[in-house]
């Protein structure tokens, strides 16, 4: 049966559309504001050849010239504008809303001021646990028809301000998951509009699994955030206008991992669709671990290391353009997220999962082996042309070193 076969679908599209519209439209006028709004700001991401030698990120930079960030603003605009004027804020848990601002604060701390991981890594795990507090945590994970229970011990905190259930280990293992995803997908925004469109892939598919199990609610508040970042894709595209900054990937990654809690589909759904930036970051951190085993002593200085192993820029060793990379990407998660529809409607969370991997690590091969070769096959210029300018500074120095009568032979 097809997604519009379904009655109830057709019958709440109105309110689906309404969503979208609002969040596309209040994002797109907002986006060139906040762009002006951040340039008097002094918002601005430099790149490479103008940040300080001890910048840690310095080394990840690809863009040439300064960019306004703080992007993210206007697509958090759009999205709480599309849940207010639907009547559906109130979809989202009081602990969500909060933490979201939260993340919007730091963001533009991040925006603005540019501090340490260490201070954005607080920003999250505030968030998270704020989240955890406000009552959401992940108590049970169903994958391949199995359930691991999540609650060990729970015990009730009562204070003057709240009354908080504290569940272990499910509270420790949702501040993980949000924490986590917050950073993975953060890693995904290396070219324009990367991040904004693995994003909503993501969202769009969450949406289309809640509508197969009739759970509208989840689906509009899905659908608003599609539409926000419909509504700014046009200025990220390159060469963009105006990128996300910390706001942008920070939320999308805050709202990602929000909605495989609260979503209702499989855990199974949620890990296929999020598998691309999960194993792409945990690669990341394997290389590393590998090329800085102090790490082991001293597990926050990741947060310091900036390096060139994420898909995005493997494909541009490979040879391919920022554009390029972006439909590359944008393929492999289409079809990661057909696969996540399809096994989600036959019901085969193993098989679904393997052929997620499988498809994975085709690629990151393929990748591979084109990253190389195109290495290779430069420096194999770059020896020749050596060879060539040497060869002729030779012949110059026997020409000029001849008398007038030898010079004709030459």
């Amino acid at each position: 049966m097809g997604l519009f076969d379904n009655e109830f679908i057709r019958s709440n599209f109105e309110t689906l559309a309404v969503s979208f519209i609002i969040a596309f439209l209040i994002t797109f006028i907002t986006t060139p504001l906040v762009g002006r709004l951040a340039k008097s700001l002094g918002m601005i991401d430099l790149p490479a050849s103008m940040r300080k030698q001890n910048d840690s990120s310095k080394s990840s930079r690809i863009n040439k010239e300064p960019k306004i960030k703080f992007g993210g603003f206007a697509i958090f605009l759009g999205f709480i504008g599309a849940l207010y004027f639907t009547d559906n804020i109130n979809g989202l848990n009081l602990g969500i809303l909060l933490g979201l601002f939260v993340i919007l604060l730091f963001g533009i701390i991040d925006d603005k001021f540019d501090p340490s991981g260490k201070v954005t890594l607080l920003g999250q795990l505030i968030a998270a646990f704020i989240i955890v507090i406000g009552g959401i945590s992940v108590t049970q994970i169903s994958l391949y028809s199995h359930s691991i229970d999540l609650n060990w011990f729970s015990a009730v905190i009562d204070t003057s301000i709240l009354s908080y259930n504290f569940i272990f280990p499910a509270d420790f293992m949702t501040i993980l998951w949000i924490v986590g995803i917050m950073n993975f997908v953060n890693w995904v925004g290396g070219v324009d509009d990367l991040n904004s469109v693995v994003t909503m892939i993501i969202a769009t598919t969450m949406a289309i699994l809640a509508l197969n199990s009739n759970n509208i609610a989840f689906a509009t508040i899905a659908i608003a955030h599609v539409g926000a970042l419909n509504g700014y894709i046009p200025f990220n595209y390159n060469p963009s206008k105006i990128i996300q900054g910390g706001t942008g990937d920070f939320l999308n990654g805050y709202l990602l991992a929000v909605f495989a809690i609260i979503g209702g589909t499989r855990w199974s759904s949620s890990f296929i669709l999020l598998a691309l930036p999960i194993i792409d970051a945990l690669l990341v951190i394997f290389m590393r671990f590998k090329s800085h085993p102090e790490i082991i002593r001293n597990p926050l200085k990741i947060l310091t290391i900036s390096d060139k192993n994420h898909l995005h820029h493997r494909l541009m060793d490979a040879g391919y353009s920022r554009k390029l990379v972006l439909l590359i990407e944008s393929a492999i998660m289409l079809m990661i997220s057909s696969i996540a529809i399809y096994f989600s409607n036959i019901r085969s969370d193993f098989r679904a999962i393997i052929v997620t991997i499988t498809l994975i690590f085709v690629a990151f091969t393929v990748v591979t082996y084109l990253r190389k070769r195109n290495i290779r096959n430069n420096a194999l210029k770059v020896a020749f042309n050596d060879d060539e300018i040497q060869v002729e500074a030779t012949v110059k120095v026997v020409i000029e070193g001849e008398d007038e009568d030898e010079k004709f032979i030459y």
